[in-house]
């Protein structure tokens, strides 16, 4: 995606005044409805011939375990406003809420960041991408939360909806954002039970607000069943149990005390049936199934691959890169394809995807290691490069293997 079309980005961003009421308002960037429905069907959604319970909404995608990856980022003048236990707290909420949906968010790091560069951080800018390619870690299916010590706009947070085939560029900025101030504890009005984060992983499972972003009871809404139409976002804490109906003429009330409402913290602490669903089913085939890691290497034997174009005439070549030092380390060679990515995506070029690496061999002795990178998946059955004669010496390739990051078959050999 170039830069100049980052405003095209599916992304839900939640404002938080300055004052005490009305504490959010959100800017939405959602996908027409149609590309919604797409979305869905590609999650395998289909309309639920039974009203969702909680205990079938389990069976839906029950027993995930999601890696989370934690980044507190602030400028030096905010470095010492936050604390560990704030952030624990803030983790033990969102297990919490995610272990009714019969799901496992496990904290593999925190990591504590200071960089005035960085600060305040504005959404959908080259800003934002340089922070993330920096600090994002695992794949497109593991949960990275960036809690910054300001965002442009007096934001409180935004997330990223899951996409089918998702661009490069999407995947480098994927995750949830948030004012750090919304941490339990924290100084955001209305914001400071651990709530903001909560609704932007909401949005990150795919779950759309529960009011009509069109301000009519006769849109789509959210998609989901079991949460009434809705008009108007609630604000603050109601009085006991009273609920807002902004849709009198349809069936319920308001989802005053849903997560994705804009209820104070204080007040959320539900989802639906249906949102579990829903939640769950489009990580599941949205997130689940797309991996940025790379596979094992598969072993090639006495053969590099030799494919520059794929079968529509394109080029998938983006270069080679060669050691002398005598060694042989495949982990280098993936390093330098992860490396040759970021390098690539932040001049809009296509992103390393697969690579072959290989001993090459003059008259039977060590030349060098070498590290193709291509932007797509070859098959084995493109190994086809076994060496050559130069003059008197002889070329021979040895120790041959490939890896990719996409999760695919592979393409044919043309």
């Amino acid at each position: 995606m170039k830069l100049s079309d980052l405003l095209l980005a599916t992304a839900v961003i939640t404002t938080v005044s300055a004052q005490d009421a009305p504490f959010p308002t959100c800017e939405i960037v959602r996908p027409p409805t149609e590309t919604v429905i797409a979305a869905l069907e590609a999650a395998g959604e289909a309309p639920p011939e039974v009203p969702p319970t909680v205990e079938n909404a389990r069976l839906a995608r029950s027993g995930m375990t999601i890696d989370v990856y934690v980044n507190i980022v602030t400028d030096e003048a905010s470095s010492g406003n936050y604390t560990q236990a704030q952030v624990d707290e803030q983790l033990r909420l969102m297990r919490n809420a995610f272990a009714a949906w019969d799901i496992t968010l496990v904290t593999r790091d925190i990591r504590w960041v200071v960089n005035n560069a960085w600060i305040p951080l504005e959404p959908l800018t080259q800003q934002e991408l340089d922070m993330k390619l920096a600090l994002r870690r695992g794949g497109y299916n593991d949960l990275n939360m960036y809690f910054v010590s300001a965002l442009g706009r007096d934001l409180a947070g935004y997330c990223f909806y899951p996409e089918p085939n998702p661009s490069d560029y999407m995947r480098a900025i994927d995750g949830c954002t948030q004012q750090a101030a919304t941490l339990p504890g924290g100084t955001a009005p209305g914001r400071r039970n651990g709530g903001t984060a909560i609704h932007e992983i909401g949005h990150w499972f795919g779950l759309f607000h529960v009011h009509t972003e069109g301000a009519t009871c006769d849109a789509p809404g959210d998609f989901v069943d079991d949460t009434p139409a809705q008009k108007d976002p609630n604000w603050s804490c109601p009085v006991g149990n009273e609920r807002q109906d902004s849709c009198p003429d349809q069936p319920g009330v308001d989802s005053v005390f849903n997560y994705m409402d804009y209820t104070d913290d204080a007040c959320t602490d539900e989802f639906t049936p249906g949102q579990i669903e829903r939640g769950s089913n489009m990580y599941a085939n949205l997130r689940a199934g797309v991996a940025d890691r790379f596979t094992a290497p598969i072993s090639l034997g006495n053969a590099a691959i030799n494919a520059g174009r794929n079968c529509a005439g394109q080029s998938t070549y983006i270069g080679v890169r060669r050691w002398t030092d005598g060694q042989f380390n495949v982990q280098r060679c993936e390093q330098h394809c992860r490396e040759t990515s970021q390098f690539n995506l932040l001049r809009n070029r296509p992103a390393c995807r697969f690579y072959n690496t290989y001993v090459q061999r003059r008259n039977g002795t060590h030349e060098f290691q070498a590290c193709a990178l291509y932007t797509q998946e070859w098959k084995a059955d493109a190994a086809r490069n076994t060496g050559q004669v130069q003059g008197r010496d002889r070329i021979t390739i040895s120790d041959s293997v490939m890896a990719t990051d996409i999760d695919n078959n592979g393409v044919r050999s043309c």
